[in-house]
C-alpha cells in the first residue's frame, strides 16, 4: 500500500481534499441578493478568533425564503514550490514520481478553481453548492441571516458551537 509520511505532500489525501474544496458553479447574484450580501457584510462580527473580512472568500445561497447561509473560507495556502513529494512504499521512501506530481499539480489547481478568492464573495443555488471544508476552526465561518428580521441570527467558526 502506498502513503505519505506525516510531513511530505500526500498523493492520497490530495484527491479528498479537492472534493471537498469543489463547488458547484456560483450563480450571478439577482439585485436583491446582492443587497442581502451587502446587509450581511455590514452588520457582521465576526468569532474572535477569525480573521478580518477581507481575508476570507465569501459564499452565500438561500438556506428557504426567508434565510441566507454563507460560508466565509480562508483560501488554501500556496504549497511551497520547495516542498518535495515523498512516497512510502514497503518501509522505503521514494520521490513521488513525475505522474504523481502531475497529479498533484492538477488537483490543486482544480480546488484553487473551486475556491472563492479573498476579499470577493459569490453566489450560489443550494447551499450543497457552496465550498466547504469539514472542521477546519475560524478557517470557516458559518453564517445564517434573516432576511425579513434583518438580523444575523448565528455566526460561529466552523467546528465550533
Amino acid at each position: 500500500m502506498t502513503r505519505i509520511t506525516g510531513r511530505a505532500r500526500s498523493c492520497l489525501v490530495l484527491p479528498i481534499l479537492a472534493l471537498l474544496a469543489t463547488a458547484a458553479a456560483p450563480v450571478p447574484p439577482t439585485p436583491r441578493e446582492r443587497a442581502v450580501m451587502d446587509a450581511i457584510e455590514r452588520s457582521i462580527v465576526l468569532p474572535a478568533k477569525a480573521r478580518l473580512l477581507a481575508a476570507y472568500g465569501r459564499n452565500y445561497a438561500w438556506a428557504d425564503r426567508t434565510h441566507v447561509v454563507a460560508t466565509y473560507l480562508l483560501p488554501r495556502p500556496s504549497s511551497p514550490q520547495a516542498e518535495q513529494c515523498r512516497v512510502m512504499q514497503d518501509s522505503v521512501m521514494r520521490p513521488c514520481s513525475s505522474r504523481e506530481i502531475a497529479d498533484i499539480a492538477r488537483q490543486e489547481a482544480e480546488a484553487r478553481a473551486a475556491e472563492t478568492p479573498a476579499g470577493h464573495r459569490r453566489w450560489f443555488a443550494r447551499p450543497r453548492d457552496m465550498p466547504m471544508i469539514f472542521d477546519g476552526g475560524c478557517a470557516q465561518v458559518n453564517i445564517v441571516y434573516d432576511v425579513a428580521g434583518r438580523q444575523i441570527t448565528q455566526v460561529m467558526c466552523n467546528g465550533n458551537p
